[in-house]
This record gives structure tokens, C-alpha cells and sequence, in this order.
């Protein structure tokens, strides 16, 4: 099984430069992430393996894509993580996701203290959900054209990615 979370490792690691290189994670290499991680089990446990797999991959697609709508990731980070669940099931996808998720939010937190808008954005989202759950609470003079998500911060997410496929690898191994 550890062959596994190798064979997955070096997609992750490959999504990772090219993420940082072009802020793109190119559909072949997502979808060969995909596709193999499909034919191991299947080669491996026969249909109870490729079950377990196809399980992984929509997993890991379907909440990435509920992020993707909502402008959290990109189209690349969706497709990655149905190849990171094709080749290692749910609950590692899952775990490889939250511990992603958490440290992209360290990250993200970082970039804003280092460029001095932490306390600025953050009051601004106060106001933008307080608005939104009481209207008419928030003063007129306030800027109605924030909006969090589109104002968001970008940066490759496989720089939190890889770091959390990491951190999990060692939670089976240690």
C-alpha cells in the first residue's frame, strides 16, 4: 500500500512546480494522476479496489468543486484532488484536504500581516457579513462594492497542498 501514496506523492509534486511556475496544474497531468491512480487498484484489489478508488476520485473532486464554486481554488486544484483520491481513497483525501485547507489559511493570514492589510480586510468582511445578516445595520458611508471572495488573495494553492499531502503521509507512517 505504500506504493500508493508514492505513486500519488510524485503527481502531487509535479502539480506543485507547475503550480508555482504558471499558477496552472495542466488537465494532463490531472487527469493521468486520474486515470493511473484507477488502473493501481483496479491491478491491485480487482473491483473492490477501483470501487475504493472511484469513491477517492469523486470525493476529492466534489469538494474541491464546491470550493472552486464559491472562488476558493482553481479548476486545477479540483481535477488534482480527484487524482489524489483515485490513488488513495477518501479519508486520506479528506485528511489531505482539511490539513491543505488550514494551511493555505496560515498562508493567506501571513501574506496579508506581511503586506499590511490584515486588520483592514478583516474589517471590511465584518461589515460585508454583518450587512449581509442584518440589513440596513451597516452605515451608508461603508464600501458596498466588497465583496471577500472577489476581493480574494491569490497564490498557488499546491504551495499548501503539498505540505498537507505531506503531513498526512506521516500520520500513516509514523
Amino acid at each position: 500500500m505504500e506504493m500508493v501514496y508514492y505513486g500519488c506523492g510524485i503527481f502531487v509534486f509535479a502539480a506543485f512546480i507547475t503550480d508555482i511556475r504558471t499558477m496552472r496544474i495542466p488537465n494532463l497531468l490531472s487527469l493521468s494522476a486520474m486515470i493511473s491512480g484507477l488502473i493501481v487498484h483496479l491491478v491491485m484489489d480487482g473491483i473492490q479496489g477501483i470501487l475504493m478508488s472511484i469513491s477517492g476520485l469523486a470525493t476529492g473532486f466534489g469538494m474541491m468543486f464546491v470550493l472552486y464554486l464559491f472562488g476558493a481554488v482553481g479548476a486545477g486544484d479540483v481535477k488534482i484532488f480527484g487524482g489524489i483520491g483515485a490513488w488513495t481513497g477518501v479519508l486520506f483525501t479528506v485528511q489531505a484536504m482539511v490539513y491543505s485547507i488550514i494551511i493555505a489559511g496560515a498562508i493567506g493570514f501571513i501574506i496579508l500581516l506581511w503586506k499590511k492589510q490584515a486588520v483592514q480586510r478583516l474589517g471590511k468582511t465584518i461589515l460585508y457579513i454583518t450587512g449581509r445578516i442584518v440589513p440596513g445595520i451597516v452605515p451608508s458611508s461603508s464600501d458596498h462594492t466588497y465583496h471577500p471572495i472577489k476581493e480574494g488573495l491569490r497564490f498557488p494553492f499546491m504551495i499548501a497542498v503539498l505540505p498537507g499531502f505531506i503531513s498526512v503521509c506521516g500520520l500513516y507512517y509514523l
